[in-house]
Protein backbone atom coordinates (compact mmCIF):
# COMPACT_ATOMS: atom_id res chain seq x y z
CA UNK A 1 0.00 0.00 0.00
CA UNK A 2 1.53 3.34 -1.00
CA UNK A 3 1.07 6.50 0.96
CA UNK A 4 -2.28 8.30 0.99
CA UNK A 5 -1.92 11.43 -1.11
CA UNK A 6 -3.84 13.30 1.60
CA UNK A 7 -0.92 13.18 4.03
CA UNK A 8 0.80 16.58 3.88
CA UNK A 9 4.56 16.97 3.57
CA UNK A 10 5.45 13.33 2.90
CA UNK A 11 6.96 11.87 -0.25
CA UNK A 12 4.90 9.43 -2.31
CA UNK A 13 7.91 7.08 -2.09
CA UNK A 14 7.10 6.11 1.51
CA UNK A 15 5.39 2.75 1.11
CA UNK A 16 4.62 -0.59 2.67
CA UNK A 17 7.74 -2.64 3.35
CA UNK A 18 10.00 0.39 3.78
CA UNK A 19 12.34 0.42 6.77
CA UNK A 20 12.08 3.30 9.21
CA UNK A 21 13.90 4.15 12.44
CA UNK A 22 12.04 5.09 15.61
CA UNK A 23 13.04 6.57 18.96
CA UNK A 24 11.04 7.34 22.05
CA UNK A 25 11.57 11.04 22.66
CA UNK A 26 14.24 11.39 25.35
CA UNK A 27 15.58 7.83 24.86
CA UNK A 28 19.03 6.88 23.54
CA UNK A 29 17.82 3.70 21.80
CA UNK A 30 16.84 3.59 18.13
CA UNK A 31 14.47 0.85 16.96
CA UNK A 32 13.90 -0.42 13.45
CA UNK A 33 10.49 -1.21 11.94
CA UNK A 34 8.83 -1.74 8.57
CA UNK A 35 5.86 0.20 7.27
CA UNK A 36 2.67 -1.84 7.01
CA UNK A 37 -0.01 0.72 6.13
CA UNK A 38 -0.22 4.50 5.76
CA UNK A 39 -3.26 6.75 5.74
CA UNK A 40 -4.13 10.36 6.50
CA UNK A 41 -5.05 9.27 10.03
CA UNK A 42 -2.40 6.75 11.05
CA UNK A 43 0.83 4.91 10.29
CA UNK A 44 0.95 1.17 11.03
CA UNK A 45 4.36 -0.50 11.38
CA UNK A 46 5.81 -3.79 12.52
CA UNK A 47 6.78 -3.88 16.19
CA UNK A 48 9.95 -1.74 16.39
CA UNK A 49 12.96 -3.73 17.64
CA UNK A 50 16.46 -2.94 18.86
CA UNK A 51 18.75 -6.00 18.64
CA UNK A 52 15.64 -8.22 18.75
CA UNK A 53 14.28 -6.40 21.82
CA UNK A 54 10.82 -4.90 21.12
CA UNK A 55 10.00 -1.29 21.91
CA UNK A 56 8.09 -0.84 25.16
CA UNK A 57 5.72 2.11 24.93
CA UNK A 58 2.22 3.26 25.83
CA UNK A 59 -0.58 5.18 24.19
CA UNK A 60 0.39 8.84 23.86
CA UNK A 61 4.18 8.36 24.12
CA UNK A 62 6.09 10.77 21.85
CA UNK A 63 8.19 9.32 19.03
CA UNK A 64 10.80 10.61 16.59
CA UNK A 65 10.84 8.83 13.21
CA UNK A 66 13.38 8.94 10.38
CA UNK A 67 12.88 7.63 6.84
CA UNK A 68 14.39 8.01 3.36
CA UNK A 69 12.58 9.21 0.23
CA UNK A 70 13.71 10.69 -3.10
CA UNK A 71 17.38 10.44 -2.11
CA UNK A 72 16.89 12.45 1.11
CA UNK A 73 16.30 11.74 4.79
CA UNK A 74 13.22 13.07 6.57
CA UNK A 75 12.33 13.28 10.24
CA UNK A 76 8.98 13.77 11.92
CA UNK A 77 7.50 13.61 15.40
CA UNK A 78 4.37 11.64 16.26
CA UNK A 79 2.68 9.76 19.11
CA UNK A 80 1.79 6.15 19.83
CA UNK A 81 -1.87 5.47 19.02
CA UNK A 82 -1.75 1.73 19.71
CA UNK A 83 1.10 0.11 21.65
CA UNK A 84 2.88 -2.87 20.07
CA UNK A 85 0.72 -6.00 20.04
CA UNK A 86 0.58 -8.96 17.70
CA UNK A 87 3.68 -7.77 15.81
CA UNK A 88 2.14 -4.38 14.99
CA UNK A 89 2.19 -0.80 16.31
CA UNK A 90 0.12 2.22 15.23
CA UNK A 91 1.25 5.85 15.41
CA UNK A 92 -0.11 9.15 14.20
CA UNK A 93 0.37 9.97 10.49
CA UNK A 94 3.74 11.16 9.17
CA UNK A 95 2.80 14.82 8.85
CA UNK A 96 5.02 17.93 9.16
CA UNK A 97 8.17 16.13 8.04
CA UNK A 98 11.47 17.97 8.13
CA UNK A 99 14.30 17.16 5.67
CA UNK A 100 17.41 16.48 7.71
CA UNK A 101 19.97 15.86 4.94
CA UNK A 102 20.13 16.16 1.17
CA UNK A 103 21.50 12.66 0.67
CA UNK A 104 19.90 9.41 1.74
CA UNK A 105 23.23 7.91 2.81
CA UNK A 106 23.50 10.18 5.85
CA UNK A 107 26.97 11.07 7.07
CA UNK A 108 27.72 12.09 10.65
CA UNK A 109 30.89 13.71 11.97
CA UNK A 110 32.72 11.38 14.37
CA UNK A 111 35.74 11.54 16.63
CA UNK A 112 36.90 7.96 17.05
CA UNK A 113 39.89 6.13 15.54
CA UNK A 114 39.88 3.34 12.94
CA UNK A 115 42.29 0.47 12.41
CA UNK A 116 43.15 -0.04 8.74
CA UNK A 117 44.69 -3.36 7.70
CA UNK A 118 46.13 -3.51 4.18
CA UNK A 119 46.50 -6.61 1.99
CA UNK A 120 50.05 -7.13 3.28
CA UNK A 121 48.75 -7.31 6.84
CA UNK A 122 50.13 -3.93 7.95
CA UNK A 123 47.95 -2.15 10.48
CA UNK A 124 47.60 1.61 10.96
CA UNK A 125 45.44 3.50 13.44
CA UNK A 126 43.96 6.65 11.89
CA UNK A 127 41.34 9.26 12.88
CA UNK A 128 37.87 9.01 11.34
CA UNK A 129 36.24 12.20 10.07
CA UNK A 130 32.70 11.05 9.37
CA UNK A 131 30.66 7.88 9.07
CA UNK A 132 27.68 6.57 7.12
CA UNK A 133 26.08 3.15 6.75
CA UNK A 134 27.88 2.91 3.40
CA UNK A 135 31.41 3.89 4.44
CA UNK A 136 33.58 6.42 6.22
CA UNK A 137 36.23 9.07 5.68
CA UNK A 138 39.60 8.97 7.45
CA UNK A 139 42.90 10.83 7.51
CA UNK A 140 46.02 8.85 6.62
CA UNK A 141 49.64 9.55 5.75
CA UNK A 142 49.56 6.69 3.24
CA UNK A 143 48.82 7.30 -0.42
CA UNK A 144 46.43 4.62 -1.68
CA UNK A 145 45.00 4.16 -5.15
CA UNK A 146 41.28 3.99 -5.93
CA UNK A 147 40.01 0.45 -5.46
CA UNK A 148 42.71 -0.54 -2.94
CA UNK A 149 41.22 -3.14 -0.53
CA UNK A 150 41.37 -2.69 3.23
CA UNK A 151 39.94 -4.18 6.39
CA UNK A 152 38.51 -1.58 8.77
CA UNK A 153 37.86 -2.00 12.49
CA UNK A 154 36.36 0.56 14.86
CA UNK A 155 34.10 0.79 17.88
CA UNK A 156 30.79 2.63 17.80
CA UNK A 157 30.37 4.70 20.98
CA UNK A 158 27.34 3.73 23.01
CA UNK A 159 26.13 1.74 25.98
CA UNK A 160 27.53 -0.76 25.44
CA UNK A 161 30.16 0.17 22.81
CA UNK A 162 29.89 -1.97 19.68
CA UNK A 163 32.91 -3.25 17.70
CA UNK A 164 32.52 -3.17 13.91
CA UNK A 165 34.84 -4.97 11.46
CA UNK A 166 34.28 -4.93 7.71
CA UNK A 167 35.98 -5.12 4.33
CA UNK A 168 36.34 -1.80 2.52
CA UNK A 169 37.93 -0.20 -0.50
CA UNK A 170 39.29 3.24 -1.33
CA UNK A 171 36.89 5.16 -3.58
CA UNK A 172 38.69 8.53 -3.60
CA UNK A 173 41.64 10.35 -2.07
CA UNK A 174 42.62 14.00 -1.77
CA UNK A 175 45.52 15.92 -0.27
CA UNK A 176 44.51 18.14 2.64
CA UNK A 177 46.26 20.44 5.09
CA UNK A 178 45.46 19.24 8.59
CA UNK A 179 46.83 21.09 11.64
CA UNK A 180 49.58 22.63 9.56
CA UNK A 181 50.76 19.48 7.78
CA UNK A 182 49.92 17.80 4.51
CA UNK A 183 48.10 14.46 4.73
CA UNK A 184 45.55 12.39 2.81
CA UNK A 185 41.80 12.31 3.21
CA UNK A 186 40.46 8.91 2.13
CA UNK A 187 36.89 8.02 1.22
CA UNK A 188 36.30 4.36 2.08
CA UNK A 189 33.32 2.29 0.97
CA UNK A 190 32.24 -0.81 2.89
CA UNK A 191 32.24 -3.97 0.76
CA UNK A 192 29.21 -6.18 1.36
CA UNK A 193 28.67 -5.12 4.99
CA UNK A 194 26.29 -7.20 7.07
CA UNK A 195 22.79 -5.78 7.37
CA UNK A 196 23.13 -5.69 11.17
CA UNK A 197 26.28 -3.56 10.81
CA UNK A 198 24.51 -1.06 8.56
CA UNK A 199 21.56 -0.92 10.96
CA UNK A 200 23.78 -0.39 14.01
CA UNK A 201 25.74 2.36 12.25
CA UNK A 202 22.55 4.07 11.21
CA UNK A 203 21.12 3.78 14.73
CA UNK A 204 24.23 5.56 16.00
CA UNK A 205 23.92 8.28 13.34
CA UNK A 206 20.21 8.74 14.00
CA UNK A 207 20.84 9.15 17.74
CA UNK A 208 23.48 11.77 17.08
CA UNK A 209 21.23 13.60 14.60
CA UNK A 210 18.36 13.77 17.08
CA UNK A 211 20.70 14.96 19.85
CA UNK A 212 22.16 17.66 17.57
CA UNK A 213 18.67 18.80 16.56
CA UNK A 214 17.52 18.97 20.18
CA UNK A 215 20.64 20.96 21.07
CA UNK A 216 19.95 23.46 18.26
CA UNK A 217 16.30 23.80 19.27
CA UNK A 218 17.33 24.29 22.90
CA UNK A 219 19.76 27.04 21.90
CA UNK A 220 17.02 28.83 19.97
CA UNK A 221 14.72 28.67 22.99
Amino acid sequence: MTIDKGVPGVSDDLQAGQRIFIRLRGSDLTYMAEVLEISARALAVTTPCFREKPLECRFGDELVVLFAANGRRYMFGTRVMAAPAGGRMVTGPPAQTVPVQERANVRQAVGFTVELTDREGRVATVPAINLSSGGLQVLSDRTLVTGYPLKVSFTLPGDPPLPIAAAARVVWMEKVLEEGRLTNRLGLEFVKPAIWQQDEIFRHIFRRMVEDRQTREGAKG
